[in-house]
């Protein structure tokens, strides 16, 4: 089985004498493995990572770096390739100021907060695996900034499951996650829907309100909530047999094959 590594160097502060803070090297760290397991639940369909990263090489001499290798969790099903190309291609779009559209948002959210201290606390990084060597400095993190930042908005619904809450310290959002489109859409809710939104807390919700979309992006990322519905369970909504009966004088005196020929023909 052919490797799938990638290495990321680190290019520090001078004010720091080129090194790197804790949190940018982790935080760096878990954002690209979320970018990469976000392009691989996009290639494999599927809810959760195909595979998973090890350490092969660590270092801190000016610069850091650090080699970490991607490894099937099952060796029959791997996505690995198209999940690297498919990250690797959108950072080499953005280098090369051509991103093409649209764009997963979530893909892209994660790369933004990969690159998110350089310029910062960190001078530049560096990314390179299998053709690919992209070099991020304070310019790549302007260009990514500017390909995010345009939104539209209107007026509309979602429907998802409600498995994410967060009301500490002033906030108050809600993560839903929909069965089709995004993987998740962030919900700001007003302090008069708290209560609505806790007992909601794992269940199916659906949300009105005004619906906010990236301009790269197909689906959207975020709803400012003004009405909150818990929907019914599956199992409480009537089936086809319970309405049996319902409307007896729907046919008009017609068997239900007259009825049905009448609405034929009048097509």
């Amino acid at each position: 089985m052919r490797r799938k590594a990638v290495t990321i160097t680190f290019h520090g502060l001078p004010s720091e004498d080129g090194n790197v803070r804790l949190f940018d090297f982790v935080g760096r760290l878990n954002s690209f493995s979320a970018a990469i397991s976000r392009a691989d639940r996009l290639a494999s369909n599927s809810y959760s990572s195909t595979f998973y990263f090890r350490i092969v090489d660590l270092k801190h001499t000016s610069p850091a770096t650090i080699t970490i290798e991607a490894y099937p969790k099952d060796p029959s099903i791997d996505f690995r390739a198209p999940s690297f190309d498919h990250v690797f291609s959108v950072m080499q779009q953005v280098n090369e100021n051509r991103l093409q559209k649209p764009t997963d948002y979530d893909l892209l959210e994660n790369i933004r907060q990969f690159v998110a201290p350089v310029g910062v606390t960190l001078a530049s990084l560096q990314i390179i695996s299998d053709g690919y060597d992209i070099r991020v400095t304070k310019e790549f993190k302007a260009r990514m900034d500017l390909e995010m930042a345009p939104e539209n908005t209107h007026v509309g619904f979602l429907r998802g499951a409600l498995e994410y809450i967060n009301i500490h310290g002033g906030k108050k959002v809600f993560k839903i996650y929909p069965e089709i489109g995004p993987s998740k859409v962030t919900c700001y809710f007003p302090d008069e829907l708290k209560e609505a939104a806790i007992h909601a807390v794992g269940q199916f919700i659906e949300v009105h309100g005004i619906i906010h979309y990236k301009a790269v992006s197909t689906f959207p990322h975020q709803i400012d909530v003004k009405k909150l519905e818990v929907l019914p369970d599956e199992k409480e909504l009537p089936s086809i047999f319970d309405l049996k009966g319902v409307a007896p004088n729907l046919t008009g005196g017609l068997s239900s094959e007259e009825f049905a020929q009448n609405l034929k023909n009048a097509e």
